[in-house]
């Protein structure tokens, strides 16, 4: 979801560096800001939108039935566990001889994250070291695991809601292949069902494209009633074909400026090395800038060397994160 800003040293959280401050200092640690860690734990998905970005090249994972072994690192939870207590320990320590521990939320995504097999014990593991944990769901999370688990597993839900409308929701491809289509009446009865038993907020996530940019929410989410509510420019990384202009982009927000106490609006330059992200296969990952500074494979992004062969310190110092557009965000 990210691009990135020029290259140079600067800090992190912390003492952690990253590059992609181009010199400035970055340090989050007294800002009381948690740090949001996602964890794109499947390419598998019971969906096929056709911009999706959760696309890595995983040989098998366009098979939402397929077998455990091809959601990478994270399925196998020995392997997780490793991973996100390395990544857990280097961002939540403020400096090698500070006690000021800073918060961290792992946010599981995919994908579609309640394909991965083992998400109930690596959720578990999560919190167990002291980490919050939210999701971003189709809705496949709401029907797949029970209320009360989910309330009691997470502090934040969050869900993806392109469309209220079946047809399009159709073009788009969220529909199963045995024709199952997205229907915003069961979300809208699994969030109640949540607040009836939880006060976890939730957010949407809405993804603006070629398909769903004339289209009125509103009603929606007066049903919903969402804490928050992400607006996203589509980004250009997997398939071009679905991306609007800047212009309509903004048109989508302005007819939806009812809601503007709770939206956060982020266009592609907003979106760009602003996320911390760690793929299925254990790596850091992002986005090539617009003059290319960075070598993006066929996926368009660019990883880090696997966090487990190398270390989370080792691996997060390769990223091109602006620490100071994510201070933006949260």
């Amino acid at each position: 979801m990210s691009r990135t800003d020029r290259k140079g040293k600067g800090k992190g959280r912390g003492s952690v560096e990253s590059r992609g401050e181009s010199g400035a200092e970055a340090d989050l640690s007294g800002s009381g800001a948690e740090i949001v860690v996602n964890l794109h734990v499947t390419e598998r998905c019971n969906y096929r939108c056709s911009f999706c970005f959760g696309k890595w090249g995983i040989r098998g994972a366009d098979d939402p039935g397929a077998d455990g072994g091809v959601d990478g690192v994270f399925g196998d939870p020995g392997r997780a566990f490793l991973l996100v207590s390395d990544v857990f320990r280097l961002l939540s320590v403020a400096g090698p001889s500070s006690s000021t521990n800073i918060p961290v939320r792992f946010n599981f995504a995919g994908g579609e994250p309640a394909l991965l097999r083992t998400l109930p014990e690596v959720v578990e593991y999560c919190r167990s070291l002291g980490a919050t944990t939210s999701f971003v769901s189709n809705g496949l999370m709401l029907r797949r695991f029970g209320i009360p688990w989910l309330a009691r597993n997470f502090d934040l839900v969050g869900l993806s809601v392109d469309s209220a409308v079946e047809s399009t929701n159709l073009r788009i491809g969220r529909a199963t292949s045995a024709g199952r289509v997205f229907d915003i009446g069961e979300i809208v009865s699994a969030v109640r069902a949540l607040r009836s038993v939880s006060d976890c907020p939730v957010k949407i996530n809405t993804v603006v494209n070629r398909k769903n940019v004339y289209e009125d929410l509103s009603p929606a989410l007066r049903d919903l009633a969402p804490e928050k509510w992400k607006v996203l420019q589509m980004l250009p990384v997997y398939d071009s074909t679905d991306e609007v202009t800047a212009d309509e982009f903004q048109a989508f927000v302005h007819r939806h400026a009812e809601f503007a106490d709770i939206m956060t609006v982020e266009d592609n330059d907003q979106m760009t090395a602003s996320y911390l992200m760690i793929d299925p296969l254990g790596r850091f990952f992002w986005t090539t800038d617009s003059e290319g500074r960075s070598v993006a494979d066929a996926t368009g992004y660019v990883y880090s060397r696997p966090i487990l062969e190398v270390g989370a310190a080792a691996a997060y110092r390769e990223c091109e994160i602006s620490w100071a557009k994510y201070a933006r965000r949260y």
